[in-house]
């Protein structure tokens, strides 16, 4: 067999052009530690006020401090966890983020008080200073505090869970240390016989090949290396599920979905609603399996084949030259939103490429006084066009939310960050389609569209309803082993996918793969924030772009379901959805055409 490998570089032979300019955060070590002692010093001192929120000027001056410390302190976070993911073998970042875990969570017992202590003031007095004027910054933190007064427990009972905090990240931490430092893939092979390194990032690039033994062999070498450790990764995933249930047991939820659905105002019913509405409509996605089959020459589909396009368009795009293509495809968005995407650039908000050790995927992280950053792990072909203009979306509103909110009501939920991130997708791909230079390409981005759909539609509901299921199972006090959980990954697979798709010995730890069961009722978000995304791009491209401006502006200012009704856009009665759908069977069809 050839030994050709494909290398991956050590980070110090990244050109600086393409890292992140982390250096905007804090200049050297010596400036991070200061910060950090400053924040040490101010978590003790904030105790000053425990007993003390007996009238307005107290409990204005106490929010202040709170927020001052954790601004900082997100400051702090975002740099430890940059290093981190920059190389995760580096052991001074493994104790830089430690230690500001550690100090977050003495900040959240120090301040366990403050909840509590507020509403035992009482409803009447809480509503009333909401709507006092000068807690102009606070009035939503309020009105969300006298929801929450059924759940907020004693000031004791407070402080006591906040110890727990760090315990109950331990089944991600867990999993991050296995799956990104310690795991190792055997080579997979193409059908000339040349190797390849798999990692978590070349594995989703070799899945999207033409090379099916390429494919296979990559699926192979990563999922059997996750089926040795499934009954760990069960172990670990079940306490994770545990550790929720006993939270939302702890504060009185109904159930864990109930909990976690909680800080969003979303209901249980809306939930369960999607769920059945994307499940009334699976015979799209069976007539799209159908179409992979056919086109790949396939009598059945595995796991496997789901990532490739059925058609060709093979190019490699240099990440200047995507630049140039997500600029074009964002005009729409108009004059203030292309300028913040052009400092991304120039900036140096961007850590662009893969090297030895670097967290897998993508993500976009900011804090409040600095510019926002995104991870890539970009290999120049057109996923990674795609992925970079959705973490943009991310980027872009948090610029937006941080310039015209106040801290207090700049962070946003994860249903508005989808909507920004994938609304840019949708830009993209439509500006792709229209200059699209022949019947083939056409073709070529009409199915990605509906590769699009399938993954952040059908795929997030189908772990969305995983989840479900798994919190079920713990609620009723049933465990979580890697045969439970492999049996019911692999009977949704069935049901989603259809009869002409195959399930084998590994397609049912796919399960141990996804990072977000850690964050569990997170991947809903996915789904609800495409349809949303299909909903403004309709409107942004009809020059309809004030409202939509507007939402990424309004940050955390309100629950993201009302901020979209101030669109013009009702979520629960999930008419995106539909539409979505409906586009869906659209662009299927015009595939056969």
């Amino acid at each position: 067999m050839e030994n050709n490998k494909i290398e991956i570089p050590k980070r110090t032979k990244i050109d600086n052009n393409y890292k992140w300019s982390i250096e905007d955060l804090y200049i050297s070590r010596e400036a991070f530690d200061s910060d950090f002692k400053k924040v040490k010093k101010f978590i003790q001192e904030i105790k000053n006020y425990q007993n003390g929120l007996k009238n307005k000027e107290k409990i204005l001056e106490c929010l202040k401090f709170r927020d001052e410390i954790s601004k900082t302190l997100d400051r702090l976070y975002t740099y430890a966890h940059m290093k981190f993911d920059e190389d995760s073998s580096v052991e001074e970042s493994q104790i830089m983020l430690s230690n500001v875990q550690w100090l977050s969570q003495s900040f959240e017992e120090s301040i366990a008080f403050i909840e509590p202590e507020l509403i035992s003031l009482g409803k009447e007095f809480l509503n009333e200073i909401s709507l006092d004027p000068v807690f102009e910054d606070y009035n939503f933190e309020i009105i969300n505090l006298i929801r929450q007064i059924p759940h907020t427990l004693s000031q004791n009972e407070e402080k006591l869970l906040a110890k727990t905090s760090l315990l109950a990240f331990s089944p991600s931490n867990i999993y991050h240390h296995l799956t990104i430092s310690d795991f190792e893939f055997p080579e997979a092979f193409d059908s000339n016989n040349k190797l390849y390194p798999v990692t978590q990032g070349t594995y989703s690039l070799y899945v999207h090949s033409k090379d099916r033994i390429l494919r296979g062999s990559a699926y192979k070498s990563l999922f059997g290396t996750y089926k040795k450790h499934q009954n760990m990764l069960a172990s670990n995933l079940d306490m994770s599920f545990k550790f929720l249930n006993f939270y939302s047991s702890v504060r009185r939820y109904e159930s864990s979905i109930d909990y976690s659905l909680f800080s969003d105002n979303v209901s249980k019913d809306f939930y369960k609603n999607l769920i059945n509405i994307v499940k009334s409509n699976l015979q799209p996605l069976h007539s799209y399996i159908k179409l992979k089959s056919k086109i790949l020459g396939l009598e059945r589909v595995r796991l496997f084949d789901l990532n490739v396009s059925l058609f060709h368009f093979e190019k490699d795009i240099s990440f200047l030259d995507s630049k140039e293509i997500i600029i074009n495809s964002l005009m729409p968005l108009g004059k203030e939103y292309i300028d913040l995407v052009q400092k991304a650039f120039i900036e140096r908000w961007i850590d662009v490429y893969e090297n030895k050790n670097k967290t897998s995927g993508a993500y976009s992280t900011s804090c409040y006084d600095v510019h926002p950053y995104i991870l890539l792990n970009y290999h120049g072909k057109l996923e990674d066009v795609f992925t970079l203009v959705h973490e943009l979306g991310h980027a872009i509103h948090s610029a937006l939310s941080n310039k015209n909110q106040p801290y207090s009501k700049s962070s946003y939920s994860i249903i508005s960050a989808e909507i920004a991130s994938i609304t840019n997708e949708m830009l993209l791909l439509e500006y792709l389609l229209k200059n699209a230079l022949d019947e083939t390409e056409k073709k070529f981005f009409l199915n990605k569209f509906l590769e699009n759909t399938r993954t952040t539609l059908y795929r997030q509901i189908q772990f969305a309803e995983f989840e479900m299921k798994l919190s079920e199972l713990v609620d009723n006090s049933q465990p979580l082993t890697a045969q439970s959980l492999n049996s019911i990954y692999d009977n949704l697979n069935r049901e989603y996918y259809g009869e002409l798709f195959e399930t084998d010995e590994y397609s049912g730890v796919e399960w141990s793969r996804i990072p977000h069961f850690y964050s569990p009722f997170y991947v809903y978000k996915y789904a609800t924030g495409f349809s949303c995304a299909n909903y403004f791009a309709q409107r942004i491209l009809n020059k309809d772009i004030t409202s939509y401006i507007k939402f990424l502006k309004s940050g955390g200012s309100n629950f993201p379901l009302e901020l979209l009704k101030s669109t013009g856009l009702e979520l629960e009665s999930l008419e995106s959805v539909e539409f979505t759908i409906k586009k869906f069977k659209e662009r299927l069809k015009e595939i056969y055409i």
